[in-house]
């Protein structure tokens, strides 16, 4: 009996742990493997905001080279369908009025508005497709509000695009603070096809940091100021002086406005 009792003792007296050492070499693998990650999600999302900032240079050269081609600006073109290689259906086939001015609505108010079929902004993608300048659209026969890359391009950080003049005669809706924007024709992100830049419930496309990188590439880093300015939600900024992207609020508040160069 003392001798199996010993035994047993002995048994488990030999049953042996992780030591320090060795939890600490655990731990430190696994603090390797949650910064691994982290570090790839920063990558990804550095790649997709740098993706996108191609696209906007992209749509920017090819209204260049389509009013260049065709005297027109795409949207506003005069008879597309006898002029543009497979324009034959809506929305491609229908015209602009010819004033090279990619019109919106008829009083050139509406930046950063809802996007509507019947606009020369969003038939302007039509236009740059049947004309071979740009890809991501071709769908036209589903509902402008269904999804993106149908008759307007998504963009890669999330979002997508839409185009059109705007003309200083009222601030633009979207508003992340007291916009300036000068004349002229700009693209702008927004978060959800057929909706306003800032509608209620709807996520921007962009955090803070992301327009502000976008803004250092084109312009000043200004959010109220210069060819690249702001829009989204109030979250997005704060006013100053000086204005300043609210990096320190992670959400999605964030749209922009980029003034075309072409």
């Amino acid at each position: 009996m003392c001798v199996e009792e010993n035994t047993i003792i002995k048994d488990r007296s030999g049953e042996s742990g992780f030591t320090l050492v060795e939890l600490a070499i655990v731990m430190i693998i696994i603090g390797l493997l949650i910064g691994g990650v982290l570090k790839g999600q920063q990558l990804i999302e550095t790649a997709r905001l740098t993706s996108t900032m191609q696209q906007i240079t992209a749509i920017d050269s090819a209204l260049s080279t389509f009013r260049d081609v065709y005297r027109f600006y795409p949207g506003d073109i005069l008879a597309p369908a006898t002029r543009l290689p497979g324009c034959g259906a809506a929305p491609c086939n229908q015209p602009g009025d010819g004033d090279n001015l990619i019109e919106l609505t008829n009083t050139n108010t509406s930046l950063g508005n809802a996007m509507v079929l019947a606009t020369e902004g969003v038939r302007s993608f039509a236009h740059l497709y049947a004309a071979g300048l740009i890809s991501g659209v071709g769908d036209f026969t589903v509902a402008l509000a269904q999804a993106f890359s149908n008759h307007v391009p998504a963009a890669e950080i999330g979002g997508g695009f839409n185009v059109g003049f705007y003309d200083t005669t009222a601030q633009p809706t979207g508003n992340a603070g007291a916009l300036t924007l000068r004349s002229g024709h700009y693209i702008y992100l927004l978060g959800q096809p057929g909706s306003a830049i800032n509608a209620a419930g709807i996520n921007q496309p962009l955090t803070a940091t992301g327009a502000e990188r976008i803004d250092r590439k084109f312009d000043d880093g200004n959010p109220l100021l210069g060819t690249v300015q702001a829009g989204g939600l109030a979250a997005c900024i704060v006013a100053g002086p000086p204005a300043l992207y609210n990096g320190a609020n992670a959400g999605n508040n964030c749209s922009v406005f980029v003034r075309l160069q072409g």
